[in-house]
C-alpha cells in the first residue's frame, strides 16, 4: 500500500502486483518525501516545473509529503507496463478551494445586533444538506435566521440556549452551483466583553444523494466597548468607515452635516487623540490589507 499524506488530504493508492517500477508524481513547488522499506529512508526530491516524476523500485513503500501549502495537489500513480493481475484503487485527495462554508468574523458593542450570512464558496453542485453553528452562549446569542439559496428550510433552535443552532436546508432538481447563502443569521452581543469562535461543521449531499466533502472556515466574535473605525456605528470596519472618515477629514465645514460620524470616538484609530489624515490612512489600508491586519496595520 502506498499512503501519499498531503499535509492536509491524503491521496491512497491500493497497488496489487509482482515487484514493479511505479513512477510517483507531484505537480507542486518543492516537496521532499521519504520511502519506507523495513528501516531504510530514501528522499525523493520533486523539484517545480510542469510536472516531474519520481521512481521507487520496492513493491511496499510509504511516501510521507510534508509542507505542502498549495491548496490544490495532484497525485498519481502510473505502472510502468500493462499487467493482467494487477488491481490499483486510487482515493484521490480533495481540492480544498471547493464547497467551503464560511462566516465572517464580527465585532460588536455589548446590547447590539448584527446579520452575518453563512456562505457556502465555490459549490460543486449541492442539493442540500445539515449545518451546525456553535457559539459560547455567554456572550453570543442568536436571535433569527432567514432562508437564503435553498428553498426548503428548517432552522432548529432549541438548542441555541446552549449554544448550538442546527439548519436543515434542501433545493428540489439539480444541486447548485458558484458562491451561496445558506442562510443569515442575526448575532446579539449579550456579553459585556470577550470573544468566542462561531464553529461550522456540515453535511452536504448532491441532487443524487451522495455525500461532498466540505471545508469549513470558522469565524470570531467579539464584544468591546469600543470598535476602533466603526465611523459610521453599524459594528463593522469596512469600506464604509474609511470613505465616510476621509470625507470628514477632507471637508471640515461639512462635519455636522454631510459628513457627520454616527461614533466620533473610533474615529481616532491611531491612537495619538488627534483624527486627521494619518487616521484615513492607516484605516483605509486595514480595509484594503486584510492579511496584514494586527502587524502592518493596527488599530488602537
Amino acid at each position: 500500500m502506498t499512503v501519499i499524506n498531503m499535509n492536509i488530504k491524503t491521496i491512497t493508492v491500493i497497488v496489487i502486483a509482482a515487484l514493479c517500477l511505479m513512477p510517483i508524481g507531484i505537480a507542486e513547488e518543492r516537496h521532499t518525501g521519504y520511502v519506507t522499506h523495513h528501516h531504510n529512508q530514501t528522499p525523493i526530491n520533486m523539484i517545480t516545473e510542469e510536472r516531474h516524476t519520481g521512481y521507487i523500485d520496492r513493491p511496499h513503500h510509504e511516501i510521507n509529503l510534508s509542507d505542502v501549502e498549495d491548496n490544490h495537489q495532484t497525485g498519481y500513480i502510473i505502472p510502468p507496463h500493462s499487467m493482467a493481475n494487477n488491481t490499483v484503487v486510487v482515493t484521490m485527495n480533495v481540492d480544498i478551494s471547493q464547497n467551503i462554508l464560511t462566516i465572517e468574523d464580527m465585532t460588536l458593542r455589548p446590547d447590539t445586533t448584527t446579520t452575518v450570512p453563512i456562505r457556502l464558496l465555490n459549490s460543486t453542485g449541492v442539493g442540500g444538506g445539515t449545518m451546525t453553528l456553535t457559539f459560547n452562549p455567554a456572550i453570543a446569542n442568536v436571535t433569527s435566521v432567514v432562508v437564503g439559496d435553498f428553498n426548503i428550510f428548517a432552522p432548529d433552535y432549541s438548542n441555541v440556549d446552549t449554544g448550538t443552532l442546527r439548519l436543515t436546508y434542501m433545493k428540489s432538481g439539480a444541486g447548485l452551483t458558484g458562491d451561496l447563502t445558506i442562510a443569515t443569521v442575526t448575532l446579539e452581543a449579550v456579553g459585556a466583553s470577550g470573544s468566542c469562535e462561531l464553529g461550522l461543521s456540515a453535511e452536504l449531499i448532491n441532487a443524487g444523494g451522495n455525500s461532498i466533502p466540505v471545508n469549513v472556515d470558522n469565524g470570531i466574535f467579539n464584544i468591546y466597548n469600543r470598535i476602533p473605525g466603526d465611523v459610521t456605528g453599524d459594528s463593522k470596519v469596512n469600506i464604509c468607515d474609511a470613505v465616510l472618515l476621509s470625507n470628514y477629514v477632507s471637508f471640515p465645514n461639512e462635519r455636522e452635516t454631510t459628513y457627520k460620524l454616527t461614533i466620533e470616538d473610533n474615529a481616532n484609530v491611531n491612537g495619538d487623540d488627534k483624527v486627521n489624515i494619518c487616521d484615513v490612512v492607516l484605516l483605509f489600508n486595514w480595509v484594503s490589507f486584510p492579511n496584514e491586519r494586527g502587524t502592518t496595520y493596527i488599530l488602537r
